[in-house]
């Protein structure tokens, strides 16, 4: 059998490596879906558990704010209809946290807080892969143990992942002390060098 000559066999490797890449590209993005529905069920779990646990220990006087969880742990329900999409956001937003679940940048307010409740995910199945079909308009429910929390979607944009004023206490367009949701995620959907964010304002 005849031998492949050096240029052929360069090309041949190339070939190889292109396909191996793409692979690799794929399963980042697609094969963790599993691992993202099971987290996600255990994390419903242990949420509606919380939930059972603060109705126990209310009192007279009402309920009062919980403490934040630890890190990874339930912290919300977050529900965008549009997308027929809900996840539970976890707190923490770590390579480990924000595995399977969206994390809540902790140095952000909490949901229903005057500030900017910040959330990242990332840009896979399962979690904010179809981030871009979010519209003006739209309905974001948050939902915590102290109560359920409606934002209006007021504006998407692309900025660069080094940028951090979206997820400040008063992003750029916004009033000091208005209540706001910001969602994060990489940009576009097979690459990262750009960031994805979707900015809402609370209406109930």
């Amino acid at each position: 059998m005849k031998s492949l000559s050096v240029p052929n066999r360069i090309a041949l490797l190339s070939i190889v490596l292109g396909l191996l890449l793409l692979s690799y590209a794929a399963w980042d993005i697609f094969g963790n879906v599993g691992n993202v529905r099971e987290n996600q069920s255990q994390l419903e779990q242990q949420w509606d558990s919380s939930l059972g646990e603060q109705v126990g220990m209310a009192s007279a006087s009402g309920l009062v704010d919980p403490p934040n969880p630890l890190p990874g742990g339930a912290l919300a329900r977050l529900s965008v209809p549009s997308l027929g999409q809900k996840w539970i956001v976890v707190e923490g937003t770590s390579p480990a946290d924000i595995a399977t679940a969206p994390g809540h940048y902790s140095f952000s307010a909490l949901p229903g807080k005057k500030g900017n409740f910040a959330v990242a995910g990332h840009r896979e199945q399962g979690l904010f892969w179809d981030l871009d079909k979010i519209k003006r308009g739209d309905l974001i429910v948050v939902e915590t143990k102290g109560g359920t929390f409606t934002y209006v979607v007021t504006r998407t944009l692309i900025t660069s992942p080094q940028s951090w004023a979206e997820v400040s206490a008063t992003p750029p367009g916004f009033g000091k002390g208005t209540k706001v949701l910001t969602l994060t995620t990489c940009n576009p959907k097979w690459d990262n060098y750009e960031r994805l964010v979707i900015h809402a304002v609370l209406q109930s």
